[in-house]
């Protein structure tokens, strides 16, 4: 995404990199830094809390996916203005019309800098091979086309990450495992309820909002109402009211909400599909990279090493544990 000129967002990238200053996480300023800084409503003054969607029954969140809007909760002048509205829309259009058109027309290969070639020792790398009728991605030894010294064979992307996949889900998503992992979880969301940051940054509001309505209640008191007062305790109590129905929900989520073994079982039957699903390709491929240490093929077989992070049950007493594709 271009969303700033090169220059520009370079220099300012360096100058603040330069004068010390560090992103929220405490990590240097990059693009994207800038691109959320843009995006935040709170710049100017607008708090928001309840955007987030929740996490699945496996505990995982997608912090990039947002609840409708009627269910996002906006408290304008909840928190200190930066900058003022007007700027911040303005900087905001500006990010709109000149986002990029651009899209990459390339492949993106599930596998790639995973598997080394049986016969040569090289690297396998996809590329597409084109026929009359149709078009196939493969994955293809390095050795072959550079160097024209590898007699390895191609073998089609969609059968190896299908393999791969299958495996994958087997070896480290089995039933031997299903209470291990579903003990896991129930303790992991226990965590992550206990410390969410929405939750208490919630209850902080909850505190400003009713101190600003008795002040202003107070105020009427002595001076007495008129429409400007009126219509301000109104949208106090609405939101108030929003505000305390998002921390009841989240406390009774918290004593009730108890993840079971068959949810963790239905969620991994749905692990397939979603490592099949296009869309999710490049999560699948990081995924995928952190288990698997290597993929060797050769022209009798593929053999798919896995790093053993979670040990299955009665599997393997090693550090690595290997399957093996006949061809």
């Amino acid at each position: 995404m271009k969303c700033l000129p090169k220059d520009t967002a370079g220099e300012t990238i360096d100058k603040l990199n330069i004068l010390g200053y560090k992103t929220k996480k405490g990590l240097p300023f990059v693009k994207n830094s800038l691109y959320e800084i843009l995006r935040n409503e709170k710049y100017k003054g607008t708090y928001i809390f309840n955007r987030s969607c929740s996490a699945n029954s496996l505990n995982k969140r997608n912090n990039h996916r947002r609840k409708p809007e009627e269910e996002i909760i906006r408290i304008e002048n909840g928190c200190p203005t930066i900058v003022s509205s007007g700027l911040w829309h303005r900087a905001n259009a500006v990010k709109k019309a000149t986002r990029s058109s651009y899209t990459n027309a390339k492949n993106t290969y599930l596998l790639t800098g995973l598997i080394h070639c049986g016969e040569c020792g090289g690297k396998f790398h996809g590329n597409v091979r084109y026929n009359k009728n149709n078009t196939n991605l493969v994955y293809r030894c390095s050795s072959k086309k550079n160097k024209r010294k590898c007699e390895s064979k191609e073998i089609r992307c969609e059968y190896l990450d299908s393999f791969v996949i299958d495996k994958f889900v087997e070896f480290f998503f089995n039933d031997d495992n299903i209470k291990v992992i579903t003990k896991q979880l129930n303790e992991q969301y226990n965590k992550s309820c206990i410390s969410d940051l929405e939750y208490n940054e919630a209850k902080s509001t909850l505190k400003i909002l009713e101190k600003s309505r008795n002040n202003l209640v107070e105020a009427i008191a002595k001076t007495g109402i008129n429409d400007i007062m009126s219509d301000k305790i109104k949208e106090y109590e609405e939101q108030i009211k929003k505000t305390a129905e998002f921390i009841q929900k989240y406390e009774k989520q918290k004593i009730d909400r108890v993840i079971t073994e068959d949810e963790v079982r239905e969620q991994i039957n749905h692990l397939k599909d979603y490592f099949y699903n296009p869309k999710n390709l490049i999560r699948t491929k990081y995924v995928l990279s952190q288990y698997i240490d290597r993929i060797d093929i050769s022209n009798e077989n593929v053999q798919v090493q896995f790093k053993v992070s979670m040990s299955p049950s009665g599997n393997t007493d090693g550090d690595f544990f290997v399957f093996i594709l006949k061809l």
